[in-house]
């Protein structure tokens, strides 16, 4: 989920869901509780806007892993960058049957943030979207 700007998060939740929708309807029929989350544990990016055409477009942008390329561009793992991953599908349905269109993806590997020490102590956290909600549907029930 990090890859993309949260604006795309309800699509991307609609495209994980259709994915997996057969596996979904057989958990449902066997009475487990089932639910489909964007998340990421760790994020690697963090969101930004960009111009295009006299437009703002979400973007997100971070330090591409060393090696990593963009539009030939190659990166050394210091330098940010802010890159528009693009939008997904409004309907997820495209993706899949006799009138699907295939999407070329390439997933830019970006590296984890540094941690904040400014606080004095050598504890660290890393942002996560929406770990707290996973985590609450997993073992929430058993905290209570």
């Amino acid at each position: 989920a990090d890859h993309l700007h949260h604006s795309q998060h309800e699509r991307l939740e609609a495209v994980l869901q259709h994915l997996v929708d057969d596996a979904r309807k057989r958990a449902l029929f066997a009475g487990a509780d089932v639910k489909t989350m964007a998340i990421a544990s760790v994020r690697a990016t963090r969101e930004a806007t960009a111009r295009s055409g006299g437009e703002d477009i979400g973007a997100v942008a971070g330090t591409p892993m060393a090696g990593e390329t963009i539009n030939g561009q190659s990166f050394d793992g210091n330098r940010d960058v802010a890159i528009f991953p693009g939008d997904l599908p409004q309907s997820p349905s495209l993706l899949t049957g006799p009138n699907a269109k295939h999407y070329p993806l390439r997933f830019v590997r970006f590296r984890p943030p540094h941690g904040d020490n400014s606080g004095g102590t050598s504890s660290r956290s890393l942002a996560h979207i929406r770990l707290d909600r996973l985590l609450e549907f997993m073992i929430g029930d058993q905290l209570g």
